[in-house]
């Protein structure tokens, strides 16, 4: 058992690293899909109000919960 420790946890470094890139890739790929989607009701939202501070304010809120939703799962 004590030679085969290493090789073990040689597979596990890579099944745990395989893990956090597509976890990690996962998250920025459906963040970039929801800012995507975001952006024609954003437009809207700056034509109605005149600015783009509304916008802006929206846009971080929906950043922040994301980031919280993420952090949860």
């Amino acid at each position: 058992l004590g030679a085969m420790a290493p090789h073990l946890l040689h597979h596990v470094g890579l099944v745990a690293g395989g893990a956090f890139l597509a976890g990690a890739t996962g998250t920025w790929l459906f963040g970039l899909v929801a800012l995507g989607a975001m952006v024609p009701m954003l437009v809207r939202l700056r034509r109605r109000t005149g600015g783009w501070r509304v916008p802006a304010l929206l846009l971080a809120v929906m950043a922040v919960v994301f980031a919280v939703s993420r952090s949860v799962m």
